[in-house]
This record gives structure tokens, sequence and C-alpha cells, in this order.
């Protein structure tokens, strides 16, 4: 099967497993803000990217919380024409409106800030493994944002369900890595691929 087929393979195999209400999505994202809160990168983040959770992707709004609580600035993705990403500073969640593809997503008349500016960028994503592979939707807006030199990139980190994180995510050359995934039971930071350099 070619790469293509295995993602729609995976993407299929996830989203075949039960079905997430919304009261276990909220309480799934709290103990992810918990346990993101005490980790060393979040203490020294003062910029973080976030995005506004869909329906079926655990609830990202907890750690918006935790974020304004303890003072750090936030900014969120928008959709752009052309299947780009901007980013702009949200101090609010009310503030999100519902973007073209159905997200909530600052409003169009926010300013735009450079991710390059942020220290710790939160993703979503289908599935993630311990390697730092990440499958997300399929329409590569993240891979088209996040196709820079390393060091113009905040730490990544997908954020997810425990069940989301798989054995390997099949992987091509303008797929991009986290270096860390935050699910409600646990961090991992990614581990290397033979021969591969991290900063």
């Amino acid at each position: 099967m070619d790469l293509a087929g295995r993602k729609r393979a995976l993407r299929r195999h996830v989203r075949g497993m039960p079905a997430v209400d919304a009261q276990h999505s909220l309480r799934a994202g709290r103990a992810a803000a918990a346990i993101v809160e005490a980790q060393p990168r979040f203490a020294r983040a003062r910029r973080i990217a976030l995005f506004a959770a869909l329906g079926d992707e655990i609830a990202s709004q907890p750690l918006f919380e935790l974020a304004v609580r303890t003072g750090r600035e936030c900014v969120f993705p928008r959709c752009l024409d052309g299947g780009e990403l901007d980013f702009a500073r949200v101090l609010d969640w009310g503030a999100l409106r519902v973007g073209a593809r159905g997200a909530l997503e600052p409003p169009g008349e926010a300013s735009a800030v450079r991710l390059a500016g942020c220290d710790l960028a939160f993703l979503p994503g289908v599935a993630f493994d311990r390697w730092g592979g990440r499958l997300g939707r399929g329409a590569g807006y993240y891979d088209r944002a996040l196709s820079k030199p390393r060091a113009e990139l905040p730490f990544l980190c997908g954020l997810s369900y425990a069940f989301q994180v798989v054995d390997r995510v099949p992987m091509g050359p303008r797929d991009i890595r986290v270096d860390a995934v935050a699910s409600e039971t646990a961090w991992f930071e990614a581990r290397r691929e033979p021969g591969e350099l991290r900063e």
C-alpha cells in the first residue's frame, strides 16, 4: 500500500473507535491541561499557539484557560484562501468565530502575528506516534505553515487523546514531526529516528 493509502487506513482506524462525548472530551482536556502545566516547556513559554478543538478532538479550551490564567499570550490559527494558515492573538475564547472549514478561529480583523514568535505550539491531529509522527486530516494546512527551517519554529506539541497515540504514523518527506505529545494521561517528548538531529 502506498503512503496515501496507509494514511487513509490509519484515519479510518482511529475514526472507527468509539465516539467520545462532550463531557468526556472536557474532562480529558482538563486532565491534559494539568499535565501540561507541570512541564518545564510550559513554564518557560510566554507566547503559546493553540487551536480550537473540533467535536472529535480533545477539548482545548481548558488549556487556553490555563494559559490565560497564568499570564501567557495565546495565538490561534486562521484558514486563508489557498490552503494557508496564519495566526492571530486571542484574549477571550468568546472572540473566536466559525471559519470557512467549520473550526473556531480568530476573526478576520484580528492582526496576524508570526508563529516564529511563539515558544510553544499545540497541534491537532488524527494520530501521533512516539517518534513525533503526526497524521492530520489530510488538507496539509499545518504542514505548509510549518515548512520552515527548524530554528524558525516553536517547540511543537501534539494535543490528543491517549488512544490516538499509535505504534507508527506513516510519514512522507513533507510531513512535519512534533517534538512532544500531550494527552489526558501523559506527556512524552519524541524519540529520535536513527541518524536524526534535533535541537
